[in-house]
């Protein structure tokens, strides 16, 4: 898990990236780990996946899903905080 929150982190140094989400699959759970640069809540995206935290850094854990199912949910909660950050 530590190691995600530093790729997550790191990642952000890259210029260009406003935010980042890690996922690692450890033992019969995927983890996911968002970060921001400020620009996007990434606690909102995380709480669509049963997660939480902060505005800029974020955490979310899905039990007994495969990795694509886990994607796949991820995507769907950027796309629907994208979407309602459109309309705002």
């Amino acid at each position: 898990r530590v190691i995600a929150a530093k790729v997550a982190d790191k990642l952000l140094t890259i210029k260009g990236v406003e935010a980042s989400v890690v996922l690692v699959r450890i033992d019969d759970a995927i983890n996911i780990s968002a970060r921001s640069g400020g620009a996007i809540n990434v606690q909102l995206v995380l709480e669509k996946c049963g997660g939480g935290g902060h505005f800029d850094m974020a955490g979310a854990q899905l039990k007994n899903t495969s990795m694509r199912e886990a994607v796949h949910a991820v995507k769907s909660a950027i796309n629907a905080y994208l979407d309602n950050t459109d309309n705002a």
